[in-house]
């Protein structure tokens, strides 16, 4: 484990075992191309099957479907009927060219029909040819007795001691019909078609370089029909193939073997009567393949890309040596540089040859020098920090001296307050009670409070105004619950109320000031706003007044420069603060205060 750790740290050991690797890749892609071809050719071997069995049931379907229409077209013929069955002379005569025509026309769309025979009980027959005339009349004596014929129901037989061409069987297909002429429902007649199915089975197509598999349909275990002519040893093997798949030895060959059971109940008659043949009469659809002709597919399959991809795998090997060796000259100059630079000379970085590289090695040089810019930079906040922590350390002495002032204050104020408590003098009571309210928010407010207690310090700078100049101001105010929790530095609002009624009322006999808080947006941003119907401010002053919000002048900073100070010192540059008018109509004060606060410590002037 330690020396393939240690070969893993250097980029030559990498490459080794990259190695390694590619040629265990090239075995086990060999050993997986033929596991892969082999369950690839034995896969279109049973698809090919698969698909062959579907397609002959359809043809046998079709095929039974043409003897029943053809053998019941001929027996429910009328003129058949009428020659076979009258004991008329005349009518026998008449009617028997017209019986042998209808025959024979439903013998010629019957294409795998071979002959079409009729025999009534009374021992009368109609052929439509003389196609194995003497083994169907020896074959239909058993059926047609003097009172009727003895069968109930359709059935099928191999025509007996006659083989067709090329060693394969015909069919009897056997059907009782009944006399439409009279009311009678006995068996009179006997009809019997017989079929040759020699082209019914397919050969493999699907398997083209097969030229020794075979595919046979066999009835009762004799050979119905095949793809090609059936040799003796391979008619003898057909016996002991078994159901499903298997495997069997024909010729001195191994073969795949696959037999299957087709259904019994295969089709309906022309009128749609349901043809069930006998339990004990059964089709067998046997597949065989040679298992060398499957081996040869394998390797022939693998030889068709197994070059190819060993070509592939040395290229990539190939190429991962060159990248590897470009990368490690790269790299080594950079290392040489750097160790340079940690001697204390400043040579020029090399530039590589990879576009990579030098990326990597002008974002180093960049690096540096934000390295010694931020050394810069930290050593100046240090020095400011260091300021501010003096200045809050002198703010603390001072305040902890005043703090017995503001109590004398509010002493006072609360003596002044029962005073004119007691004189009924409900004015100037409001008047004291709401300037100890603000005095006391203003010395002992905490640096950041709810935007509830700020809107209450509001309404107690307004009683003192209203009071003042004779309840000449109106202030609404709609903020609904989740805003009046959010937390604000304090004295924010108070100031904007003071600068509506100081400019924006100064030459009117009153106004109404509106604030409206709300939670804005899925960020949960803060939406703060206070307008008012005063004077409003010119398009020159308005711009002015922009300009000087965030670049304020030498006469000093105003009320909103310290409120937008304050707020981005305790929001970030997500807060925002925006000023609107219309001279001679309102003025709008907008503040949107962000739900999550990032700060950036921003440079605030």
């Amino acid at each position: 484990m330690k020396r393939f750790s240690t070969l893993w740290r250097s980029l030559n050991g990498r490459l080794r075992l990259c190695g390694a690797i590619a040629v265990f890749g090239i075995v086990a892609a060999a050993f997986f191309s033929f596991a892969a071809s082999w369950r690839t050719a034995y896969g279109e071997v049973y698809g090919f099957f698969r698909a062959a069995e579907a397609e002959m049931i359809a043809r046998l379907n079709s095929s039974l479907e043409e003897f029943q229409a053809a053998a019941r077209n001929a027996g429910y013929s009328i003129t058949v009927q009428r020659f076979l069955l009258s004991n008329n002379p005349e009518i026998v005569i008449r009617n028997y060219t017209a019986a042998l025509e209808h025959i024979s026309g439903e013998l010629n769309r019957a294409a795998s029909c071979k002959n079409i025979f009729l025999r009534s009980a009374g021992g009368r027959y109609i052929r439509a040819n003389r196609h194995r005339l003497s083994e169907i009349l020896e074959g239909t004596e058993a059926y047609a007795g003097a009172d009727g014929v003895t069968l109930n129901r359709p059935f099928i037989d191999v025509l007996p001691a006659g083989e067709g061409p090329e060693g394969r069987n015909e069919l009897y297909f056997f059907l009782p019909v009944y006399n439409v002429l009279w009311v009678n429902r006995t068996n009179e007649i006997l009809c019997v078609a017989v079929g040759d199915m020699s082209g019914l089975t397919l050969g493999p197509r699907f398997l083209e370089w097969d030229s020794e598999g075979a595919a046979v349909l066999l009835y009762r275990n004799s050979l119905i029909s095949s793809s090609r002519k059936i040799t003796t040893e391979e008619q003898t093997a057909l016996s002991v193939i078994t159901q499903g798949q298997g495997r069997v030895r024909i010729g001195g060959k191994q073969c795949l073997t696959i037999k299957v059971s087709l259904p019994e109940t295969l089709s309906r008659s022309s009128q749609g009567v349901l043809t069930e043949f006998p339990a004990e009469q059964f089709w067998d659809y046997v597949y065989f393949v040679p298992e060398s002709l499957v081996i040869s597919r394998v390797f022939s399959q693998m030889n068709k890309g197994l070059p190819l991809l060993t070509a592939v795998v040395i290229s990539i090997i190939l190429i991962m040596v060159l990248i590897i060796h470009s990368v490690n000259t790269g790299v080594a100059h950079m290392v040489d540089d750097l160790n340079t630079l940690e001697l204390g000379r400043q040579p020029p970085l090399r530039k590589p040859h990879l576009k990579e590289l030098e990326i990597i090695s002008h974002s180093i040089d960049f690096m540096l020098m934000r390295i010694n810019s931020a050394v810069q930079r930290e050593q100046e906040a240090n020095e400011k920090l260091l300021g501010a922590v003096t200045a809050q350390a002198r703010a603390e002495f001072m305040s902890y001296r005043s703090q017995i002032n503001p109590h004398f204050l509010f002493n006072t104020l609360e003596c002044m307050r029962s005073m004119a408590h007691q004189k009924g003098n409900e004015n100037l009571e409001t008047m004291i009670s709401s300037m100890s309210r603000l005095f006391r928010y203003s010395l002992y407010a905490k640096p950041m409070v709810s935007l509830a207690l700020e809107l209450d310090h509001v309404h107690n700078y307004m009683r003192v105004m209203n009071i003042r100049s004779g309840n000449r101001y109106r202030l609404n105010i709609i903020a609904d619950k989740p805003a009046g929790e959010r937390e604000l530095p304090s004295m924010i609002l108070q100031p904007l109320v003071e600068n509506s009624i100081t400019h924006g009322f100064a030459d009117r006999t009153g106004g109404a000031i509106l604030i409206l808080a709300r939670i804005s947006g899925d960020d949960g941003t803060l939406l703060l706003r206070l307008v008012d119907n005063g004077s409003g401010i010119g398009g020159e002053d308005l711009r002015a007044l922009r300009e000087k919000l965030i670049y304020p002048n030498d006469e000093g900073r105003g009320a909103l420069h310290n409120i937008r100070r304050r707020m981005l010192m305790s929001f970030g540059e997500g807060f925002s603060l925006d000023i609107s008018s219309k001279q001679g109509h309102y003025t709008r004060v907008e503040m949107r205060v962000p739900g999550k606060v990032e700060l950036s410590l921003p440079e605030i002037k």
